[in-house]
């Protein structure tokens, strides 16, 4: 079975390129809920649709440290 890239999970590295964010922001603000994410043993993971629907909406700042 072959996910679609709407279904694609991407690690903190992946989502970090592709919001062009640094990592620890992505950490940082997926700790506060501001972006969808969820902590499994010890790692974030991203839903590559949650992203997208956020930059849609233009929330995420990729211009912060």
């Amino acid at each position: 079975m072959q996910m679609g890239q709407d279904n694609k999970i991407l690690t903190v590295e992946e989502a970090s390129a592709y919001l062009r964010m640094h990592p620890a922001t992505l950490r940082r603000k997926a700790k506060t809920g501001e972006i969808p994410g969820v902590k499994v043993a010890q790692r974030w993971l991203f839903k590559r649709a949650d992203l997208d629907k956020l930059l849609g909406k233009g929330r995420v700042d990729d211009n912060e440290p």
